[in-house]
């Protein structure tokens, strides 16, 4: 039925674009993606990843047709929702416009330094829709970047299933990927999407039982991060020190203390690194936040508090975005097309408590999915301080949602209604106070 479907919006999406190779772009992008998902699981959990994977395909192939052939005429000018793809299909048609042998250089030039490997897959998938002569390129473009980020929902499930939490968790992995910061950024042409399918990745291969040459896979995928932007290549290395805890218990005593000494004095220097790459970005990012922001005073209020209350308030505040919770729908350029994030940050505070909320009841070990909830967490508060965008921030949030499925079941019914119920009071209570001192 899922297949068939995605034929029907193939026929659908060429007739619409008047280009019969956007339906033949659109099935093998489909196909890539299906390929992919049953290369990465086994027999037993496949036909249910295959179903998720393939209806996020449909939703989000559908949201990015619907948003791209209203806002978006000349792909130079137009953007949907936010203006990083103007940049990005620009590198797409000046690295696809290269010859063969010169596209990786192409890629590689200073002016595309700080990110080759998106500038090397824009480049490359334009050269493709070049040669075939499609009538739409950046439309192209994005079928890849729906490929992706479709795939996401289905890792998540594998995660989930690897680590024994199977029950009932289908429906909310789809309300997830709705609901969530990915519905949006999965018709817009950035890298950012590329970072959440690699971080997703990660999360799995870390949490899978029996993997040959996990390691090698990990580091290649801290590389590939890399290409993608410096900083999360850093910040990918914590995935790997995640598994070496996990597999600490493997080691004998000497070793277990020589890993973790040397995975405590990597994890400084990276963190150091990673500092001194982003706070090239902070002033800038803050300056132009508050410009461009209708909450702005209040980010800038919440920054000027004293540290650390300052750290851990920004990145609480990040969580409850938008803020106001209407405001993305005065966005121009498709904010109108998100009236699901009026429910956003409801939802995702929601998560967030009922993911942490048991550690603070009593002592309990970290399980992998609490280490890659940590993991997360870490990465919310360095970069909600340094760069405060929910497109930077999305990439974890596939961690933070296997957690909360883990967790959620210590609680009951009437508990997590309760807990609903203290967060909607939070929520407005943020509110109020914002309009006082506005």
């Amino acid at each position: 039925m899922v297949p068939i479907l995605n034929m029907l919006l193939a026929v659908l999406v060429a007739i619409t674009g008047d280009d019969y190779r956007i339906f033949g772009s659109y099935l093998l992008a489909f196909g890539w993606g299906c390929l992919f998902i049953s290369t990465l699981s086994g027999n037993r959990e496949k036909r249910a990843a295959l179903n998720i994977y393939g209806i996020m395909f449909a939703v989000y192939a559908s949201f990015t047709v619907i948003a791209h052939f209203i806002y978006v005429d000349d792909p130079e000018v137009d953007y949907f929702f936010h203006n990083d793809q103007l940049v990005f299909y620009k590198v797409a048609v000046d690295v696809g416009s290269s010859d063969w042998l010169e596209l990786i250089s192409s890629a590689f030039i200073s002016l595309y330094s700080e990110f080759p490997g998106a500038a090397l897959l824009f480049g490359f998938l334009a050269k493709i829709g070049m040669l075939l002569g499609v009538s739409d390129l950046l439309f192209f473009l994005k079928l890849h970047v729906v490929m992706l980020v479709a795939s996401v929902p289905a890792m998540i499930w594998l995660m989930l299933y690897e680590l024994g939490y199977r029950k009932s968790v289908k429906c909310d992995i789809i309300f997830f990927s709705v609901i969530s910061y990915i519905f949006v950024y999965s018709g817009i042409l950035t890298r950012d999407p590329h970072i959440l399918f690699v971080y997703t990745l990660m999360g799995y291969i870390v949490v899978k039982q029996k993997l040959a040459f996990r390691y090698l896979i990990l580091f290649s995928l801290v590389l590939l991060a890399g290409l993608l932007r410096l900083e999360n290549g850093l910040f990918a290395l914590a995935f790997v020190f995640v598994r070496a805890v996990i597999d600490r218990h493997k080691l004998k005593k000497l070793d277990r203390v020589v890993l973790i000494t040397s995975m405590i004095i990597a994890g400084v220097l990276v963190f150091g690194a990673i500092f001194s790459v982003m706070q090239q970005t902070a002033v800038t990012y803050h300056e132009r936040f508050d410009a461009i922001s209708s909450e702005g005073a209040l980010s800038a209020r919440i920054r000027n508090l004293p540290f650390p209350v300052n750290i851990i308030a920004v990145a609480v505040y990040t969580q409850l975005l938008p803020f106001p919770v209407w405001g993305m729908l005065s966005v121009p350029y498709g904010g109108n097309l998100i009236v699901v994030s009026i429910l956003t940050p409801f939802y995702w505070m929601y998560v967030w408590t009922v993911s942490i909320y048991p550690y603070f009841l009593r002592r309990r070990p970290l399980k992998p999915e609490g280490l890659l909830l940590l993991l997360a967490g870490v990465l919310v508060m360095i970069t909600s301080y340094i760069a405060p965008t929910s497109r930077r921030l999305m990439v974890v949030y596939p961690l933070v949602f296997v957690a909360y499925v883990a967790q959620r079941d210590m609680f009951s019914h009437k508990q997590r209604s309760i807990i609903g119920g203290v967060v909607c009071v939070f929520i407005c209570a943020i509110h109020l106070i914002y309009f006082v001192i506005k």
